[in-house]
């Protein structure tokens, strides 16, 4: 378990993928709260602490990156670490924006194996699985 004691905040609309990825997160050991868009994802991080957001880019209602420029914007919540989960290509103007606000990684939804997602955490919280996991 790689992720024990890390807590999580999951933001994704898409029923179907945000039941594989949180099957990824309970798999890994970590706590996580899943909402499914930008304005609920706010109204979480005014009540718990977190150690890193997951959130997908594209969703119906107040998107990934209005929250996260809200994120950015909080004195009390710039250093949570973000890693964006996403299908765009890394010329849409989504990715494009949310590079521009510091976000921490991407992570290939429809390329990279859901199994490699604790890994790609750790690495961002600093506690890389292995020397050679990053």
């Amino acid at each position: 378990m790689e992720l024990t004691g890390t807590k999580i905040l999951f933001v994704e609309d898409d029923e179907f993928i945000g039941g594989i990825i949180t099957h990824h997160i309970e798999n890994s050991g970590a706590d996580y709260d899943w909402v499914r868009n930008g304005q609920d994802a706010l109204s979480k991080l005014k009540e718990s602490k977190y150690d890193i957001i997951l959130t997908d880019l594209v969703m119906g209602e107040h998107g990934g990156v209005e929250m996260i420029k809200h994120v950015r914007a909080d004195q009390n919540l710039i250093d949570i670490p973000v890693l964006v989960l996403t299908n765009l290509g890394n010329d849409d103007k989504e990715v494009v924006e949310a590079r521009e606000l510091g976000v921490q990684g991407f992570f290939a939804k429809s390329s990279t194996p859901f199994e490699s997602l604790a890994g790609v955490i750790s690495c961002i919280l600093g506690n890389p699985p292995s020397k050679s996991a990053c």
